[in-house]
């Protein structure tokens, strides 16, 4: 299960969007013959999903994607809010 939090994000570089795809990808095509799967979880928040992530790419790799849906809210806003959908 891949974890990368975030491509693109905190510093990363803009061409790691691309670079996670191609990972996936290679990792797929060694995993499948074998019957192993290949996970990720992302983040949920539509700014990250929109820079981070190319969805219609890793999906084509991916068996299954895990959404991180929570820290939407914390210490760093100015208002309060729900961490998590409800």
């Amino acid at each position: 299960d891949f974890d990368w939090e975030y491509p693109t994000k905190r510093d990363g570089k803009p061409e790691d969007r691309e670079n996670f795809v191609l990972l996936v990808k290679e990792l797929s095509e060694a995993f499948e013959p074998h019957g192993y799967i290949l996970t990720a979880a992302l983040g949920a928040g539509k700014a990250t999903m929109e820079t981070a992530y190319d969805l219609a790419k890793l999906s084509r790799y991916l068996d299954l994607i895990h959404m991180m849906c929570y820290d939407y809210h914390g210490t760093w806003d100015r208002v309060v809010g729900p961490n998590a959908p409800l």
